[in-house]
């Protein structure tokens, strides 16, 4: 970079696929100063959600990475095939969180390494149960033939 103004610079590298550097530098009038930086190579984060009983693909399912509970990449869908892929991840640990609406959600922890594919498969277990018994008369105690029975919560069916 020529004609920079004597002072006291950040000198910052960017590429895609890298995490960022910053090094202080000072340059000097009539000098040149040289100043080397060195990228890391970001890493991924790749594998499949599947349903924990029956080990069918979740499509549609949420994947996203956390630090302490805070969200740091994603979230990101499963495809149709029930795989997910999370690109351009500062090498370091994480919670994998996969999530689906009638299953609970999934935390494995991870590590990322700089330019590798990290693969972490999750496997979300059904939130749902069964609701099984029979509809009597109340006084007699006799099975009622052709009863209706129905779920309500909050007064919705």
């Amino acid at each position: 970079i020529n004609n920079v103004t004597p002072g006291s610079y950040n000198d910052v590298g960017l590429a895609t696929g890298y995490q960022n550097a910053s090094n202080p530098i000072t340059v000097s009038a009539g000098q040149t100063t040289t100043q080397n930086l060195a990228l890391t190579p970001l890493g991924t984060v790749t594998g499949g959600v599947r349903d924990a009983v029956t080990n069918a693909p979740l499509v549609g399912a949420s994947v996203r990475l956390e630090q302490g509970g805070v969200i740091k990449y994603g979230p990101v869908s499963t495809n149709s095939t029930g795989n997910y892929t999370i690109n351009n991840v500062t090498p370091g640990s994480y919670d994998d969180v996969g999530l689906a609406t009638g299953y609970l959600n999934a935390s494995v922890p991870i590590t990322v390494n700089a330019g590798q594919t990290t693969t972490q498969n999750l496997a979300l277990t059904p939130n749902t149960g069964t609701v099984t018994g029979g509809v009597r008369d109340a006084v007699t105690n006799a099975p009622l033939s052709g009863a209706t029975v129905r779920l309500e919560q909050n007064s919705i069916i």
